[in-house]
């Protein structure tokens, strides 16, 4: 260990620690100046230069020292303020440079999440260069010798590092490496949806269910179909579009449509003359809505024909739902719907106003910002359909309807405008059997 002027040691660009908390740099400072250094800073020397491997967490804290004029000890010697106690390594490549530097912040505070991936894929790349003869298991276990699945974790850090250079803001933004993943996995999903949605074309059907890739309006006004029962959950006209992650619950779930008051309130004005038109003279329509928006569903539904129940169906989410005020709660664990009947057609059994619903084990919601659980819509067609009954639902998401209805005997459409969506129908489609 050899003292050095602190003015002569250079921090090197592109040093994988970026971020700094100061508080957390004042307590270490704080600390050193109590209880003195426990091990120097690691430095090279490059010509006249005194270069930083490793350290720059305590270099920083020691600054703040010198600013204040203050000494410490390391190793029972006293550090006079402007100097700072090191030791040389001699002359290092960047290969190990790098392995220095990572072992450094790894065993100290961490990196941020964006920092650590950047430098695991740099070392990654250099070790490729120089073994190119080592397979990359045995570069990935050379990076992280003590870690499970080491070559899932630089896999990983590769995949993200390309995206955040490639300018995905999503990505560099994600709070973890976990939920840069989640976005990435729902940006590929959506890419291939959207292709398939073109590979398919407008229509998909099998013996049972068809599923229409179009806008609801302009779907509803064309067809002849008609159906005994219709299920649809249209936007809720609550500004979903700008929801945030939920508390960290749906981080990569979005709302891919415009959900504000306004747009929504004249879609569905428009809508219900049309779901009145496609409703067999003898059947039921469901309406998920929002509480700020049953009444005008309800008057719109009255406006177009139907007759109404007074009060709402409610669906209890067993899993929860989003937190809007994320600091302040509660979270959301129900939903609303609109009930109504042309005609005078029955009931298959009379069941209470309220009903509990969750995803199954093999279910998820597949990047869609609003889908609903299989289970809640069997729970509303059971109540008014038998077997060989034709369902609808114009705005079909991820295929919910799909699902629910063949498990139910009964011939489902699904109509959907977004193509990533139209493509996860057809998924869902392809998936059932006959």
């Amino acid at each position: 260990m050899q003292l050095y002027p602190l003015a002569t040691i250079k921090i090197p660009a592109h040093r994988q620690r970026r971020d700094f908390d100061p508080d957390r740099l004042s307590d270490l400072a704080s600390d050193i100046e109590r209880n003195g250094l426990l091990n120097p800073i690691t430095i090279r020397e490059d010509g006249q230069d005194r270069v930083l491997v490793a350290g720059e967490r305590r270099f920083k804290a020691i600054q703040m020292l010198d600013e204040m004029g203050t000494s410490f000890k390391c190793n029972n010697v006293t550090v006079p303020a402007g100097w700072i106690p090191a030791l040389t390594l001699g002359e290092l490549d960047e290969l190990s440079r790098e392995e220095a530097e990572l072992s450094e912040n790894t065993v100290r505070v961490d990196l941020s999440w964006q920092e650590r991936a950047e430098a695991m894929a740099r070392l990654a790349r250099l070790k490729e260069i120089q073994r190119p003869e080592a397979t990359p298991g045995q570069i990935a276990e050379s990076i992280l010798p003590d870690h499970a699945a080491p070559g899932q974790r630089i896999r990983e850090a590769l995949l993200v590092t390309r995206h955040i250079a490639a300018g995905d803001t999503n990505v560099a933004k994600a709070k973890s490496l976990h939920d840069a993943l989640k976005i990435i996995k729902k940006k590929d999903d959506a890419a291939y949806n959207t292709q398939l949605a073109a590979i398919i074309g407008l229509e998909a059907t099998n013996e049972r269910h068809s599923v229409y890739h179009a806008d609801c309006l302009q779907w509803l006004r064309q067809t002849s179909d008609r159906f005994d029962c219709i299920v649809i959950d249209p936007p809720y006209g609550i500004g979903a579009d700008n929801f945030g992650d939920g508390a960290g619950k749906y981080t990569a779930i979005d709302h891919d449509y415009k959900d504000g008051r306004e747009e929504t309130q004249t879609l569905l004005t428009n809508l219900m003359p049309l779901l009145w038109e496609v409703a067999r003279p003898q059947s039921h329509i469901y309406v998920w809505c929002d509480i700020d928006l049953f009444h005008f569903i309800r008057g719109r539904l009255e406006g177009a024909g139907f007759w109404t129940h007074r009060t709402p169906l409610i669906n209890i989410k067993q899993e929860g739902g989003r937190v809007p005020w994320p600091e302040h709660g509660p979270r959301r664990t129900y939903e609303l719907v609109c009930y109504a009947v042309k005609g005078k057609r029955p009931v298959t059994g009379i069941y209470g106003d309220s009903f509990a619903s969750a995803f199954s084990s093999g279910e998820s919601h597949s990047g869609h910002g609003a889908a609903k659980p299989v289970s809640a819509y069997c729970e509303l067609l059971k109540r008014s359909c038998k077997p060989g009954d034709r369902v609808l639902d114009c705005f079909a998401g991820s295929g919910t309807i799909l699902e629910a209805g063949h498990m139910l005997g009964l011939r489902a459409t699904a109509v959907e405008r977004e193509a990533s969506y139209y493509g996860l129908c057809v998924q869902r489609l392809q998936g059932l059997g006959k």
